[in-house]
């Protein structure tokens, strides 16, 4: 039998017809003045009315390791390897779940959503694409041009077309129709061949997509913080979005209350994904590593007077790895942790 964590910070009671717990910790207190440099605390994110889902308690099995995340505008769907997709209904009222399984030799990688009619994709292996419609009937789409046994690490819808992020390939990004046909390549990894790829761009690539305000596809290139917005027929054109073209991409780890009890560290170039608070822009960071007990908290990225600047979110209880994905609309806000799902509203202020 697996030993259950202890969760101080949520309700270990479910709530009635629900199985939503409530109370999400707040970020706890920061250490005083003199204790040196500490980041801002922030309880825009995780706060008392913040509510959660616990894998285990929704019948989902401890070897499962949730990937991602996306809202419609009645749903969370909450994708995991190797290969199922939950259904939690959004609403206040009793909590309907729905789960989804792929065959044994599948592998689902990531989750997308479609904004031609909101139905879902799922990147799968060996190298093909599962659609589940907007009848709930998940069908398998075959890409007759790829060959491998690999899967694609991202993937990213327009109106017109998909993009799909394979590794070990000369391009970062593969375009296809909706029937799976190969239409063309994107972003060169080595366009001169004047800078080497690495084994490592090689493998993950220097490019991200992201969604952009009113879902826009984005493709993020990290490496030098270039943003490009996918504008249809293939093509790519240049795009603003600050907090990306500003974020941190030096290695190494910093640290906060460096020398006290809360004493935490973290590396500023390990990113999950963009998303909104409203009208701002917001990075979800790596979860931090404490020096002492305690949990890890996560760091979120927003621009302060002008400058681009880490805060830490505390869902204490909700995890051991901190935020690993955050998608946010009109009606609220998911956040995945590798246990739980926690969902709320986004709060005034940090």
């Amino acid at each position: 039998m697996r030993a259950r964590s202890t969760r101080p910070s949520f309700s270990a009671l479910l709530l009635a017809g629900s199985l939503f717990a409530a109370g999400c910790a707040s970020a706890p207190q920061a250490p005083p003045a003199a204790a040196g440099p500490t980041l801002e605390a922030s309880a825009r994110l995780c706060n008392e009315a913040t509510r959660a889902l616990f894998f285990d308690q929704a019948g989902v099995p401890a070897s499962d390791e949730p990937v991602d995340l996306v809202l419609t505008p009645d749903a969370i769907w909450v994708l995991f390897e190797p290969a199922r997709l939950l259904r939690v209904e959004r609403g206040s009222g009793s909590t309907e779940l729905r789960m989804l399984t792929g065959d044994a030799a599948e592998h689902w990688t990531a989750l997308a959503l479609d904004p031609l009619d909101g139905s879902l994709w799922i990147a799968a292996s060996p190298f093909h694409l599962k659609h589940l419609t907007t009848q709930q009937s998940l069908e398998t789409v075959r890409l007759p041009q790829i060959l491998g046994e690999g899967s694609f690490t991202q993937l990213g819808l327009t109106r017109d077309e998909i993009w799909a992020h394979p590794p070990l390939a000369e391009h970062e990004l593969w375009r296809f129709d909706r029937t799976g046909k190969l239409l063309g390549e994107a972003f060169p990894r080595s366009a001169s061949g004047e800078q080497p790829v690495t084994s490592g761009e090689l493998l993950l690539g220097s490019l991200r997509l992201e969604l952009g305000r009113d879902g826009q596809l984005l493709a993020w290139r990290w490496s030098d913080g270039a943003v490009f917005a996918a504008v249809g027929s293939g093509d790519w054109q240049p795009a603003e979005e600050p907090l990306l073209a500003a974020a941190p991409r030096f290695s190494g780890i910093a640290g906060t209350a460096v020398g006290t009890q809360h004493e935490q560290w973290f590396f500023p170039n390990r990113v999950h994904n963009l998303f909104y608070l409203g009208d701002e822009a917001a990075l979800l960071g790596d979860a931090t590593i404490p020096a002492g007990r305690g949990w890890p908290q996560t760091v979120v990225w927003l621009r302060r007077d002008g400058e681009v600047k880490p805060v830490l979110e505390s869902c204490a209880g909700a995890g051991r790895r901190g935020l690993l994905a955050v998608r946010a609309d009109g009606r609220g806000f998911a956040g995945l942790t590798d246990q739980a799902l926690i969902v709320g509203s986004l709060a005034a202020g940090s």
